[in-house]
C-alpha cells in the first residue's frame, strides 16, 4: 500500500538529513551519491499521496509502490550498516559519533568497507532512477502538504482473543430480548439433563461475543454455576488446545502436560460432578470439529465434559450454521439478527459525539444517519465509523465518507472486508497505518499489552520523538496516543483487567476482532509473512511471525525452515510458540539485518546452545526477548551488539549472570531481569545514559557500583528500586544520584538494607512460585523485611530505653537522605530500613513537601530512630499510607496533620491507613487543641479503612477517626483482628472474629481489655 511506502520514505529522508550523514556526505566519492539519493526520494515522496489514491483501482500503480518500498527498505539497511559500524568504533574509542564517522571513512584500513557502501548506494540510485522514470509515465499530481503531513493534533483531536470480562468498550444496545432468551436457557431448572448446549449464530461483527459476555457476567449466573469457564476457540478446533484452555481457565495457571490422555484425566478431575457453565466463543469447523472418527472432534469434547454435574450449560458462538447443528443439543439455536436502525444509530453516536464534544449539528445528524444505514446493522461497523467521524469536523469530510466508492467494493481474493472497517483504515494518518498493519504478524485472538506493542513499534522505527507542531515528545508517549486512537476507532477492543504490573497497577490486555485482523492481514504487503500467508517470495519478507507448535506436519515445518533461510532481508523474527528444534535458530545467523528477535519458553538445551552461538552475529539487533526461558547465561559477545535497545529476560529464573561488559551497550533503553542476584552484579551502568528501565540498582563500594552511577541516568521512567543506601558515604555522594532530575520516574523505593552480590540472597517464602508471587514491590518488600525481621526482633528488648543521642554519624545519615530528594512527579514512594534520627527536609518542610502533589501511595517501614512523623496531611492526592516498624515513635502529634491553623482539608484523598509494629506508640493526638477553632475543616473525608496492629500501648484514637465525617460514608477500623464500623454518630463493634475474641481474653493489651469503641445508643 502507498501509505506504507510513506512510512518508510519519510524516516529515510529524515535520516539522510541528520548530522551523521551530512558528515558522511563531505567524504570524497560519496557526497554526490548521497545527495542524489536524498533528492530522488524527496521527489517521489511528494506524489505518494496521489499514488495511494490511484493504487486503490490501478494494479500497475500498486506494483510500482511495492518496488518503491523494496528499494527504500534496502536503502535503510545500507544506512544501518554504516551506523552499526560507526557505533562499534565509537564504543571502543569513547569518541563522539560524528568525529568517529569522519575518522572511520578516512582510515586507510576501512577502504574496502567504504567502497562496499559506495557501491551499494550507487546500485540503489540506479533502481530509484527506474522507479522515477515510471513515475513520469503515471503523471501523478504533486500532493499538498495538508494531504501528506498529518499532524498529531489531527490524529488526536479527540481522544481476537475474546474474554469473559465486560469492558467499558462493550456498549450494549438493542439486545435486551436476546439477553432474556439466553438467560432463560441458562437459569431454567433442567437438572434431569446432564449437559445442554445452546449455539448463538450470527454474522461476523453482529455482537455474538458481547451478548455472551453479558450473560456470563450476570450475578445470577455466578450463583447458579461453579466453575464459570470462557474459552476462545477461534478458527481451528483442536481438541487438545480446547482442553488445555479449559484447564488453564479453571486453575488460572499454565498447564504443562501435552499428552492428550493426561489432559483428559485432568479435565475430568477439575469439572467432574460440578455444575459448570462453559462458553466456547468463535467456533469454526475446519474439518476437525465434525470429523467422522469422533475421537478428536466435538463428540469427544462433549463426552469428556459430560462428567460435570446435572444442569451444566454450554454456549457456543459461531457464524457457521453447520457448527450450530453439530454442537447444539436443543431443538433450536439462538439466531442473533442485525441491530435495528435506532440502536445502531445510538451506538454510532456514543463514539462520534462524546460527552466532552460539542453537540452534533443538523447536517451531522442527517449525513450521519445516511452513513449508519450503510453499516447493515452491524455493531462493529457502527462503532468503527463512529470513532472515525468523531475526528471529522467539516461537512465535506462527512459527505466524502458517505459517498466513498469503498462501499461498492465486493470481495477481493475471496476475502470479505467490511467497507466500514476499510474506510476507517484509509482515513488513518500514514504513521498509524503501519502500526496497525504490523499487528497482522500476531495470530488471531492474540492478547496485546499496550506497552509491549509500543516497544515493538519504537524498535522497528515506526515512532520518532517528533510530536505535534515540532514539539519533542517521548516515543512511548506518542505510541500511547497512537494506540488509543486505534482503540477509539475499534481496531482494538479492551478485554478487561486481568493482572497487575510490577507495582500492582492494573494492566489491561487488548485484542482485535477477527474481522479487524482479517483487514490487517489483507492490507499487509509481501514484506509481512505470517502463518497462513507465507508467500513463495521469501526474498521480499521483512517481518515474520511463526507458530511452530506441535500441530504442524513435519513437511510443513521443514518447508518453513527452507523459506526462512532465503529471507535474507528479514528484520523481525517473532515466534508465538516455543522453538522446537535448534535448526530454526541456526538459520538466523544467515539473516544479517535482523532487528527484532522475540522468543519465549525456550527449554530445549540444544535450542538454547544454538541461540547463544547465534546472537553475537546479529549485529543489527535492536530488541531481544527471551521470555520465560531456561537460559542460564548470555554470551559475552552480546555486548558487541551496539544497536541493542531492549533486552528482556523476564521470568528467566535459571539465569545466573549477565555478561561482564554490559556497559558497552550504550544504546540500551530497557533491561528486564527478575533475579536479585543478577541485579547485584550490575557494574558501570552510568555509561548507559539512554537507559529507561532497570529492575533495581544495588549500591556497592567498589568502582562502578556506587550511587554515582545513577547521575547520568535521567531517562529512567516508571519505577526505580535502590538497595544498600547505608553504603553511601556522605551527602555529596548522595547528590550525585541526581534523583530530582529523573522527572519521568513515578515509583521510587529507597532502602538502606544491604543486598550484596556475594551474600546469600533468597526470595521470600514460596520461591518456587516466583512467577506468581505478586508485583516487584511486594517481592522486594518481603525480601527487605525478611532480611531485617531477626534484627527487629532482637531490638525489641531495648525499645523501652530512650533513643540514643544523635552523633556525627547520624548527621551524615540525615544529610544523605536530604540529598536523595525524589523528582516532583512521583506517585509512589517507599522508604525501608532508614537509620537516621529525622525525616528529610523535603518531607518535613511543608513548602517542599507540597511539591509532591501527585504522590498517591507512601510506605514507611523499619524507620528505626525517628520519633516524629512528617506533616503528611498536606499531601493533596495521598490515598494509601502505611507506617510500620517505628520503635521510637511514641506519639502521633499535631505535626502529622500539617499546619495547625484551621481551614482547609487535611488528608483530602486518604482512603487507606495502616499503622503497625510501633510498640512504644502511646498517644494519637487530636488535630487541634480543644480551644482552637476548626473553621469548618475536614480531616480525611475519603477515609475507608484503617488498620492498626502491633501497637499494644495505644489506648485511644482521635475523635476524627472515630466518627465518620458525614452520613454517606463510613470508616472500617481493624484493630488486631476486630473490625469496627462507624456510621454517623454511631460507633458499633462489628465483625469480630473468633481469633479476636480469644485474643481479647488472653491478651493484656489495653486495646482488648475494654472495648475502645462502643455504641452511643443507650
Amino acid at each position: 500500500m502507498a501509505d506504507l511506502a510513506l512510512t518508510i520514505l519519510q524516516p529515510l529522508i529524515e535520516r539522510l538529513s541528520s548530522e551523521i550523514w551530512r558528515q558522511l556526505g563531505l567524504l570524497r566519492g560519496l557526497k554526490g551519491d548521497l545527495n542524489k539519493l536524498k533528492s530522488t526520494l524527496e521527489d517521489i515522496n511528494v506524489v505518494l499521496y496521489s499514488a495511494e489514491q490511484r493504487a486503490k483501482t490501478d494494479d500497475r500503480v500498486r506494483r510500482w509502490l511495492w518496488e518503491l518500498k523494496d528499494v527504500a527498505y534496502d536503502a535503510d539497511d545500507v544506512l544501518d550498516d554504516v551506523q552499526v559500524e560507526v557505533l562499534r568504533r565509537s564504543s571502543s574509542s569513547n569518541r563522539p559519533i560524528t568525529a568517529e564517522v569522519h575518522d572511520f571513512f578516512s582510515s586507510k584500513n576501512q577502504i574496502a568497507f567504504r567502497f562496499k557502501i559506495a557501491k551499494k548506494i550507487k546500485e540503489i540510485n540506479a533502481r530509484l532512477n527506474d522507479i522515477e522514470e515510471k513515475k513520469k509515465i503515471f503523471n501523478f499530481p504533486v500532493s499538498s502538504n495538508s494531504e501528506v503531513s498529518v499532524t498529531m493534533e489531527v490524529t488526536s483531536s479527540r481522544e481476537r482473543e475474546t474474554f469473559s470480562r465486560i469492558s467499558k468498550e462493550d456498549e450494549f444496545f438493542g439486545r435486551d430480548d436476546d439477553r432474556k432468551k439466553v438467560m432463560t436457557f441458562l437459569l431454567e431448572k433442567d437438572n434431569d439433563k446432564q449437559l445442554s448446549v445452546l449455539p448463538i449464530v450470527g454474522l461476523g461483527g453482529v455482537g455474538k461475543t458481547t451478548l455472551a459476555k453479558m450473560v456470563f457476567n450476570d450475578e445470577r449466573i455466578n450463583e447458579q454455576f461453579e466453575p464459570l469457564i470462557w474459552v476462545c476457540v477461534s478458527e481451528n478446533f483442536k481438541l487438545s488446545e480446547v482442553i488445555k484452555k479449559i484447564i488453564h481457565n479453571v486453575k488460572q495457571e499454565t498447564y504443562p502436560l501435552s499428552e492428550l490422555e493426561n489432559m483428559q484425566r485432568e479435565l475430568v478431575k477439575i469439572i467432574g460432578g460440578k455444575r459448570f457453565f462453559l462458553v466456547l466463543d468463535d467456533v469454526w469447523d475446519d474439518g476437525d470439529l465434525s470429523r467422522a472418527d469422533q475421537d478428536l472432534g466435538w463428540e469427544a469434547l462433549k463426552s469428556l465434559i459430560s462428567c460435570g454435574g446435572s444442569g451444566s450449560k454450554v454456549i457456543v458462538t459461531t457464524r457457521d450454521h453447520e457448527v450450530a447443528r453439530v454442537t447444539g443439543t436443543l431443538q433450536y439455536s439462538h439466531e442473533l439478527e442485525s441491530l435495528e436502525f435506532d440502536d445502531c444509530w445510538n451506538l454510532f453516536c456514543e463514539r462520534a459525539f462524546r460527552k466532552e464534544s460539542p453537540p452534533p449539528t443538523p447536517w451531522m445528524e442527517a449525513i450521519g444517519k445516511q452513513i449508519v444505514e450503510k453499516c447493515g446493522g452491524l455493531p462493529l461497523a457502527a462503532k468503527s465509523l463512529g470513532g472515525l467521524m468523531g475526528s471529522k469536523q467539516e461537512e465535506s469530510e462527512w459527505i466524502a465518507i458517505r459517498d466513498s466508492e469503498i462501499w461498492e467494493i465486493k470481495e477481493e481474493d475471496g476475502v470479505h472486508i467490511l467497507p466500514a472497517l476499510r474506510l476507517s483504515y484509509l482515513h488513518l494518518p500514514f504513521h498509524l497505518k503501519q502500526c496497525f498493519v504490523y499487528c497482522s504478524l500476531f495470530p488471531k485472538d492474540y492478547e496485546f499489552v499496550m506497552k509491549e506493542l509500543i516497544e515493538l513499534w519504537i524498535t522497528e522505527g515506526f515512532i520518532s520523538s517528533a510530536g505535534a507542531a515540532g514539539r519533542q515528545m517521548h516515543p512511548k508517549d506518542i505510541g500511547s496516543r497512537y494506540f488509543r486512537i486505534l482503540l477509539r476507532q475499534s481496531f482494538f477492543q479492551e478485554t478487561g483487567v486481568i493482572y497487575s504490573d510490577d507495582f500492582g497497577e492494573e494492566i489491561v490486555e487488548y485484542t482485535m476482532h477477527d474481522l479487524v485482523h482479517d483487514l490487517a492481514c489483507f492490507i499487509a504487503g509481501p514484506e509481512f509473512a505470517f502463518q497462513g500467508k507465507l508467500t513463495r517470495e521469501p526474498e521480499k519478507w521483512r517481518y515474520l511471525s511463526i507458530d511452530l507448535g506441535g500441530h504442524l506436519p513435519e513437511t510443513e515445518r521443514r518447508g518453513i525452515i527452507n523459506q526462512i533461510s532465503k529471507a535474507r532481508k528479514l528484520r523481525s523474527f517473532i515466534s508465538v510458540s516455543p522453538i522446537p528444534e535448534a535448526c530454526y535458530i541456526e538459520i538466523l545467523s544467515g539473516l544479517p539485518y535482523l532487528r527484532v528477535l522475540h522468543l519465549q519458553k525456550l527449554e530445549d538445551k540444544e535450542v538454547i546452545t544454538a541461540l547463544q552461538n547465534t546472537i553475537p552475529r546479529l549485529k543489527h539487533l535492536r530488541l531481544l526477548h527471551l521470555l520465560n526461558s531456561l537460559i542460564e547465561t548470555l554470551p559475552e559477545a552480546i555486548t558487541n551488539l551496539h544497536s541493542l535497545q531492549v533486552l528482556n529476560l523476564s521470568d528467566c529464573y535459571q539465569l545466573r549472570k549477565l555478561p561482564r561488559d554490559m556497559s558497552k551497550l550504550t544504546n540500551l533503553r530497557i533491561l528486564e531481569v527478575d533475579e536479585v542476584k543478577i541485579c547485584a552484579k550490575f557494574s558501570r551502568l552510568g555509561r548507559l545514559s539512554k537507559l529507561e528501565k532497570i529492575p533495581m540498582f544495588i549500591i556497592g563500594t567498589e568502582p562502578g557500583r556506587t550511587i554515582a552511577e545513577l547521575q547520568q541516568l535521567n531517562m529512567l521512567r516508571g519505577f526505580l528500586i535502590i538497595f544498600g543506601l547505608a553504603k553511601v558515604k556522605d551527602a555529596e555522594e548522595a547528590k550525585k544520584a541526581n534523583l530530582i532530575a529523573k522527572t519521568s520516574l513515578r515509583h521510587l523505593m529507597l532502602t538502606w538494607e544491604d543486598v550484596d552480590s556475594d551474600s546469600d540472597i533468597s526470595e521470600p517464602d514460596g520461591s518456587e512460585e516466583r512467577g506468581k508471587s505478586g508485583n516487584i514491590i511486594d517481592r522486594m518488600n518481603s525480601l527487605v523485611r525478611s532480611c531485617c525481621r531477626a534484627r527487629f526482633a532482637s531490638d525489641k528488648e531495648e525499645e523501652e530505653e530512650a533513643a540514643p543521642s544523635p552523633t556525627d554519624e547520624d548527621t551524615i545519615k540525615n544529610h544523605v537522605l536530604d540529598s536523595l530528594q525524589p523528582p516532583p512527579y512521583i506517585e509512589e514512594l517507599s522508604m525501608e530500613s532508614y537509620d537516621g534520627t529525622r525525616f528529610p527536609s523535603w518531607m518535613t518542610r511543608i513548602e517542599l513537601l507540597s511539591r509532591y502533589e501527585n504522590l498517591i501511595r507512601l510506605y514507611l517501614s523499619d524507620i528505626k530512630r525517628c520519633e516524629f512523623l512528617p506533616p503528611l496531611g498536606k499531601l493533596p492526592r495521598l490515598e494509601n499510607l502505611e507506617i510500620g516498624e517505628m520503635p521510637c515513635l511514641k506519639q502521633i502529634g499535631s505535626e502529622f496533620y500539617g499546619d495547625r491553623r484551621g481551614g482547609g482539608v487535611i488528608f483530602p484523598s486518604l482512603k487507606f491507613l495502616e499503622i503497625s509494629e510501633c510498640p512504644n506508640l502511646t498517644a494519637w493526638k487530636e488535630w487541634l487543641e480543644p480551644d482552637l477553632d476548626r473553621n469548618g475543616s475536614l480531616i480525611a473525608p475519603s477515609l475507608r479503612i484503617v488498620t492498626i496492629y502491633g501497637c499494644p500501648n495505644l489506648t485511644a484514637l482521635p475523635e476524627w477517626l472515630e466518627v465518620a465525617p458525614d452520613s454517606d460514608t463510613y470508616h472500617m477500623v481493624r484493630i488486631a483482628g476486630a473490625t469496627y464500623y462507624r456510621r454517623r454518630q454511631c460507633r458499633v463493634v462489628a465483625g469480630e472474629t473468633e481469633d479476636a475474641a480469644t485474643a481479647r481474653e488472653d491478651s493484656p493489651d489495653p486495646m482488648f481489655e475494654q472495648p475502645l469503641l462502643h455504641s452511643n445508643e443507650s
